[in-house]
């Protein structure tokens, strides 16, 4: 599926990887995502058109801190099948634990605005017991 010297050549809609790479940059046009990722807009193009080379992703998802597991589906490296295969207690494990406390927390809030009757309980259970 991908070729690692040429670049992923994925089957993902085109505007899929543009929205990614506008979102990740916060520019809105090619010469602007191209500045921000340190090529020309054509460049920028070419990788729409055809994929990005795997290095080259590598480098913006490290510069720009994205998460690699979408970056890696939007850009054709992982189809959406894969993503539910992966070993999450492996990836979890190599997780800075401000990010987990950050995770554990930000679920904790979404669970008690859906379900504010049971905050307490479930809040500190869900806390608690990861």
């Amino acid at each position: 599926m991908s070729d690692p010297q040429k670049g992923v050549t994925p089957e993902v809609p085109y505007t899929r990887r543009w929205k990614w790479l506008r979102d990740t940059t916060g520019e809105k046009t090619l010469r602007g995502v191209g500045r921000a990722c340190g090529v020309s807009h054509s460049t920028v193009q070419r990788w729409l058109r055809g994929g990005i080379p795997t290095a080259k992703l590598t480098e913006l998802m490290v510069r720009f801190n994205c998460d690699p597991i979408e970056a890696c589906v939007v850009w054709g490296i992982l189809l959406d099948e894969h993503v539910s295969q992966l070993n999450y207690e492996a990836l979890v494990r190599y997780a800075p634990m401000e990010v987990l406390t950050e995770e554990v927390h930000r679920r904790a809030m979404e669970y008690r605005t859906i379900r504010p009757d049971q905050e307490r309980k479930h809040a500190v259970g869900v806390l608690w017991s990861v």
